[in-house]
């Protein structure tokens, strides 16, 4: 049986990033569990269904149909906790780590027991790394828990690897939409913290500069052996489509 574990902060996660690679999985059968801090139940980004970032950044129907499925599942009402001295990641098959517009996915980014965690997980990612092999996907913001974690050495445990995050264009629309109508939305530059983690900016994929949430012709994922980034909301059914397609590659493996 495939296991995968959402990540999420305390309160502030995307709805449409968390939910649809939550369907796509539990849909064909995996076991899919959340992981939060200390094991609290969640709460999603209040930017999420109201004002100005509601007009511009929503979820479509379906996504908010999956979505309210999603918050009632005894998964979300009863979340792992990821700091927990018998939590591994080794015990799943995919790791993901959603993003959001939200100050709180700090309580991610800057987590140390996450970053432990991932630490001794990411390797099992590599295209000739460790065996069992595993899957990391992170979208967005969700790529900053990957791009601040260090090794002994000083370097992000992605500092080799082909990613992508959220674009710098969509991050001033972002900005410039939201800074006086949402005070509590992240002012962190994830493009530029992550091309700062990587050993060559090449290795950032921008993906196509028009983006919307009701084309699937402009989403982008990229894959680095079992490490799978998209950019934001509107690359949700792609990134999971794309989690199950490396997760079944696993299977055909065994």
């Amino acid at each position: 049986m495939i296991r995968a574990v959402i990540c999420l902060p305390d309160g502030g996660f995307d709805a449409t990033q968390v939910a649809l690679p939550w369907h796509i999985l539990t849909s064909r059968g995996c076991i899919v569990d959340v992981a939060t801090e200390r094991g609290d139940v969640p709460s999603s980004e209040q930017a999420t269904f109201q004002g100005v970032f509601r007009k511009l950044f929503a979820p479509n129907a379906e996504a908010v149909a999956v979505y309210h499925r999603f918050i009632q599942s005894s998964s979300f009402l009863s979340p792992r906790s990821w700091s927990s001295s018998d939590f591994s990641f080794m015990q799943y098959d995919c790791v993901i780590l959603p993003g959001c517009s939200e100050k709180r996915i700090l309580q991610m980014v800057e987590s140390k027991s996450l970053k432990d965690r991932l630490l001794e997980y990411i390797p099992y990612t590599l295209e000739n790394g460790p065996t069992p092999r595993k899957i990391c996907a992170a979208s967005g913001r969700g790529v900053l828990c990957l791009a601040l974690a260090e090794d002994e050495d000083g370097n992000s445990i992605i500092r080799e690897r082909q990613v992508t995050t959220l674009p710098v264009h969509l991050e001033r629309l972002e900005y410039f939409a939201t800074s006086k109508s949402c005070p509590w939305m992240i002012r962190q530059h994830a493009n530029m913290t992550l091309r700062q983690a990587l050993k060559d900016s090449s290795q950032y994929q921008c993906g196509p500069f028009v983006m919307t949430n009701s084309s699937s012709n402009s989403a982008f994922v990229t894959k680095d052996g079992g490490l799978i980034t998209s950019r934001w909301q509107g690359d949700a059914l792609a990134w999971g489509e794309a989690i199950w397609e490396e997760l079944m590659k696993l299977r055909w493996q065994e």
